[in-house]
């Protein structure tokens, strides 16, 4: 079974391609050939390269040439573009903040500190910079430098949200639920919406197998009720406190209301028919999954299982080899192999 276990941590950076628009030039309009948007966003480069050449010193060109380039995700010329915006109007702290999203997006943390680092050093309560560094002390598992400012903006505005959901990750993080705990009520108190929130105490209460993460993970579902992860994580719960009818009935609402080949709800119907006996059932949901899933050598096994389980050991033997075929180092499947093959 696969259990949720990391959280996702917070990203600020879903709004960036908002930020990124740039006003584009009207489409000539064309039956024969379509202009295409990477055509588009190219005709925008050289428009403003155009503009660029007769007034060097416009930082607004080199910002929107930098938007026009990360579209294209050509990230190294997008930078260099928002470096030169930067130096032509340091007092726009907007660059710096789109500089230091796009380095993450690239996996330059060190790049994106220095660059929330300054903003921070020239403006100390720049709420978006210091959250964004927040992050990124916690990705980097720097803590106690996370912490540090997650107080400081907690101190000053206590109903910050997002800064209380920052603040019980780390302590997750740090192995005090109590405390994530903690924080992550104030949250939900503020704003009983906050989906995040609700899953996450969904999570943490699940762990320490109490009932109540039942009521966060229906309160994350009713707040989404087309996303796989609260169902998936209450079928989860339902499953590993012994309730299999309840944990399929979530996970076949998965399947039947969102997504029909969703590979854990397939695979954990499969692992509960098995677990309880019903090898046919497994089988066919395991047959389902490695169907859509060819590469997925836990299913392969369990299917070799399940035909073990059922007396086919032909079946059996061609699975296990296949899960060994997938993934040589499957210590399981070599055990039970090896046991049918020496009979």
């Amino acid at each position: 079974m696969k259990r949720v276990t990391q959280i996702v941590l917070i990203s600020f950076f879903a709004s960036l391609l908002g930020s990124c628009e740039t006003k584009q030039p009207k489409k000539e309009v064309s039956e024969e050939k379509p202009i295409s948007t990477s055509q588009i966003f190219k005709k925008t480069i050289d428009s403003l390269t155009v503009l660029i050449r007769k007034d060097p010193q416009n930082d607004t060109y080199f910002s929107e040439r930098s938007n026009a380039y990360f579209l294209l995700q050509n990230l190294d010329s997008a930078i260099n573009d928002i470096e030169i915006a930067n130096r032509l109007a340091p007092d726009k702290m907007g660059y710096l903040l789109r500089r230091a999203d796009m380095e993450i997006m690239r996996g330059q943390v060190v790049m994106a500190k220095t660059a929330l680092t300054k903003i921070i050093q020239r403006y100390p309560t720049h709420l978006e910079a210091n959250l964004k560094l927040a992050n990124l002390y916690m990705i980097t598992e720097e803590y106690i430098m996370s912490r540090n400012i997650l107080n400081m903006i907690i101190k000053s505005e206590e109903n910050n949200t997002q800064a209380l959901l920052m603040r019980a990750m780390v302590s997750d993080l740090e192995g005090d639920s109590k405390s994530a705990i903690e924080d992550l009520m104030k949250v939900v108190t503020i704003d009983p919406k906050f989906y995040e929130a609700q899953n996450y105490l969904g999570l943490l209460y699940s762990n320490e197998r109490e009932d109540i993460a039942i009521d966060f993970f229906s309160n994350a579902i009713n707040l989404r009720p087309h996303d796989i992860e609260p169902r998936y994580n209450l079928g989860m719960y339902y499953q590993e406190t012994g309730r299999e009818q309840q944990a399929l009935n979530q996970y076949f609402a998965i399947l039947n209301e969102i997504d029909s080949l969703a590979l854990d709800p397939l695979f954990n119907i499969g692992y509960i028919y098995q677990d309880i006996g019903q090898q046919a059932d497994a089988i066919k949901y395991f047959e389902k999954a490695a169907k859509y899933y060819p590469y997925e050598a836990r299913i392969f096994y369990r299917l070799g299982l399940s035909y073990q389980l059922s007396g086919d050991k032909e079946n059996a033997i061609k699975y296990y080899d296949k899960t060994l075929e997938i993934e040589p180092n499957f210590d399981l499947a070599f055990d039970a192999l090896e046991k049918l093959t020496r009979k």
